[in-house]
């Protein structure tokens, strides 16, 4: 294309004068009009409002979302299990830690940019197997062969890019509620007309949780000290005894509050440290740090590397 703009370009290769030099004639400004209109995005046909822009490697084509999201829980193992929302009819194969492939049958209809939601709704961690190659379908992880694990209540999500299943982001959850188990080193506790409630979050492999537990008029104390479970099993590096949150109670007979701190207890489950003395420290339990009764209450928040 003939210019009389002999500059250096922009960086985006749209060609400049230089000053010293150039006798404009009008073709320089042709030259970078023409530029320009290569680097405009046409408005891909169909594209409506809440709808976006998608390179598809070699052009912009419309994303649009309801088309481009499918959503797969894990509930059992060895099952055939179908993706649901926008066009992604193809179905996944998962396995339990026994072994086996997660694939997918083929590329999702929804193209580059179809994201996959992946929930493991199960009582347990799921090991799957990656693709090898030959296999059927396409590659869900970035390299064949890798395995990956899918934590017990967590969530991953995958973005399509035209041939390979990449994960973006960790596994997470939502907020959602657990119920805690309550017990002692000696005899047991019955919470009966009380309540013990827990919410927690999921965010890689770190657990945030939430309990309290209010002390009902026909629950009885047992003896001992108190053992609390958390919503997911604790990592085996944080040692024995870490603090991992912090607690509080309130004894409504006599208007007395006070702290404590969470300790691990092995992997899966935790006691309360209460200040007992200078240099001392008890646990608490059907005695401590006060003499429950019908009202009491005890919170407890938690920050852990989940196993």
């Amino acid at each position: 294309m003939a210019t009389d703009a002999t500059g250096t370009p922009t960086p985006k290769g749209i060609p400049k004068y230089d000053p010293a030099n150039d006798a404009p004639s009008g073709l320089g400004f042709n030259a970078a009009m023409d530029a320009i209109d290569d680097l405009i995005i046409n408005k891909p046909s169909g594209i409506v409002a809440q709808e976006g822009l998608l390179w598809d490697g070699a052009a912009w084509v419309r994303y649009d979302p309801a088309s481009h999201q499918a959503t797969a829980t894990i509930s059992a193992a060895n099952t055939d299990l179908a993706w649901t929302g926008g066009n992604s009819t193809n179905h996944l194969l998962y396995v339990s830690t026994a072994g086996g492939t997660l694939r997918s049958i083929g590329a999702p209809t929804g193209g580059a940019g179809t994201r996959l939601t992946l929930r493991n709704a199960a009582a347990t961690t799921f090991v799957v197997l990656n693709m090898t190659a030959g296999g059927s379908g396409v590659q869900i992880f970035n390299s064949p062969g890798v395995n990956e694990s899918f934590d017990v209540q967590a969530t991953v999500e995958y973005i399509y890019d035209g041939s390979l299943w990449i994960k973006i982001g960790g596994q997470h959850s939502g907020w959602q509620g657990y119920t805690p188990t309550w017990t002692s080193d000696g005899t047991q506790p019955a919470l009966n007309n009380g309540t013990l409630v827990g919410r927690f979050v999921r965010i890689g492999k770190t657990i945030h949780a939430y309990i309290q537990q209010a002390m009902g008029s026909t629950t009885t104390y047992g003896t001992g000290n108190y053992f609390w479970s958390p919503p997911i099993d604790a990592s085996a590096n944080l040692g024995g005894s870490a603090a991992i949150g912090s607690a509080g109670f309130s004894d409504v007979s006599t208007g007395f509050r006070g702290i404590g701190v969470p300790g691990i207890n092995g992997v899966s489950s935790f006691f309360i440290m209460a200040s007992a003395s200078p240099g001392g420290s008890a646990v608490w339990g059907s005695v401590t740090p006060v003499t429950w009764a019908n009202g009491d209450l005890i919170r407890v928040a938690l920050t852990y590397e989940a196993g």
